[in-house]
């Protein structure tokens, strides 16, 4: 599956991604460590990355997450990882965007047109009713983006994610179909 923007595409991991995928995560491992939810350990191996591709294609496959590379058109680099995760079917159909974009990278607009990308995704194929994103307060990149996909604030959830051994507070983000539908 591909969904194509104007500066990136998304698609599908696949096993042949791995050691660029690996690359991604060495990279900008620090970067992302402010930001991500703690891990006993936070090095990455190649094993560990097939093991990620794996468990991303079972939950693709039982409707539980949706995990995306996104990739510059112009020259296939991968530039980031989006998902689509905690899919909730029955009466809530919703999810919980994720997305994390390459340090050199930012601030081109590519997470911006990512998350616009999934979100319809979300939307127009797999019919879900709400879309949330939770940030950290401290990041401003990441707020503006989901912003601009059209995203409302609703509050915080407090000390709600454990990120380097300390809990921390979450800006809860979303945004509804029929929101999305009037866009």
């Amino acid at each position: 599956m591909k969904l194509m923007g104007e500066q990136v595409y998304l698609r599908t991991f696949t096993e042949n991604d791995a050691d660029t995928l690996l690359g991604y995560l060495e990279r900008n491992h620090e970067f992302f460590a402010q930001f991500e939810p703690s891990r006993p350990d936070r090095t990455y191996s190649l094993e560990l990355v097939h093991q990620q591709l794996e468990n991303g294609q079972r939950a693709w496959d039982r409707d539980e997450a949706y995990s995306l590379g996104v990739f510059l058109r112009d020259s296939d680099k991968l530039v980031g990882r989006i998902a689509l995760n905690f899919v909730a079917r029955g009466p809530l159909q919703s999810a919980m965007i994720g997305y994390t974009m390459d340090r050199s990278q930012n601030g081109k607009g590519l997470g911006s047109e990512a998350v616009r990308l999934c979100t319809a995704f979300g939307f127009e194929h797999l019919k879900l009713h709400r879309i949330e994103a939770g940030i950290m307060p401290s990041n401003f990149g990441s707020k503006r983006v989901v912003e601009k996909a059209g995203y409302t604030f609703e509050g915080i959830h407090r000390k709600s994610l454990l990120v380097q051994g300390a809990w921390v507070d979450l800006e809860f983000w979303a945004i509804l179909e029929e929101e999305w539908s009037a866009r």
